[in-house]
C-alpha cells in the first residue's frame, strides 16, 4: 500500500509510516536511528549520530516534497538515503594528507656483511628446531602447503614468521650496541 501524506506535518507522516500507534512509532524511530548509527559507525564515520539524523531529516523532506513511501519499505527507503549520504561524505572528505618526502627519515642502512651473516646463523641456531624448520620452509617451500602441514591459517603462519624474524632482527640489529667490546669495535 502506498502511503499518501495525511497531514501538513511531514514529521508526523514519517512517524505514522513507522507505526500507527504513537508509542510504537517512537520505539520504531529509536530502533531505526540506532540502526542508521550502526550503518555509519560500521563504515568508520566518526559523526555517525549526525549522519543518522541527516538521513532522517532528508527522508522527512522527501515526504514533504511528495515522495510516496510504502509503509512496509520505510527502513529500505532510509537505507537508500543513508547510502547516498555516505557516498556524499566520502566524496567531500579531505583527501589523505600527503607527507613531503624530505620529512621522511631515511632508514639506517642494512648491514650485509660476513659478520652479519654469522650473527644471523648463530641466532637461528639458538631458535628451537621447529622454529628453524618453519623459517626454512616458509622461504623455500610453498607457504600454503606449510600452513596446511602446521594446521594453521596462512595469516597465522605470517604472524608466526613475523614474530620470529622480528626477534632475529632485534638481536642482529642491537648486537653491536650491546656487545661492541667483544666485537673489537
Amino acid at each position: 500500500m502506498i502511503q499518501e501524506p495525511a497531514s501538513p506535518d511531514p514529521a508526523t507522516d514519517f512517524m505514522q509510516l513507522l507505526h500507527d500507534d504513537h508509542a510504537r512509532a517512537k520505539e520504531q524511530y529509536e530502533l531505526l536511528r540506532q540502526r542508521l548509527h550502526f550503518y555509519f559507525r560500521h563504515r568508520s564515520f566518526d559523526d555517525a549520530d549526525d549522519l543518522a539524523d541527516e538521513v532522517i531529516i532528508r527522508v522527512i523532506r522527501r515526504i514533504r516534497d511528495g515522495a510516496c513511501v510504502e509503509k512496509e519499505a520505510v527502513s529500505s527507503f532510509c537505507y537508500g538515503v543513508a547510502r547516498l549520504v555516505a557516498l556524499e561524505r566520502w566524496k567531500t572528505q579531505a583527501p589523505a594528507r600527503q607527507i613531503p618526502m624530505d620529512a621522511v627519515e631515511t632508514p639506517a642502512p642494512v648491514r650485509h656483511d660476513a659478520d652479519t651473516a654469522i650473527l644471523v646463523e648463530q641466532f637461528l641456531n639458538q631458535l628451537p628446531a621447529d622454529e628453524r624448520a618453519v623459517i626454512h620452509d616458509y622461504y623455500w617451500d610453498d607457504r600454503r602447503e606449510l600452513a596446511k602441514r602446521l594446521g594453521v591459517t596462512p595469516n597465522a603462519l605470517r604472524i608466526r614468521i613475523f614474530r620470529i624474524t622480528s626477534f632475529l632482527r632485534d638481536r642482529v640489529g642491537n648486537w653491536p650496541k650491546r656487545h661492541s667490546r667483544g666485537m673489537g669495535q
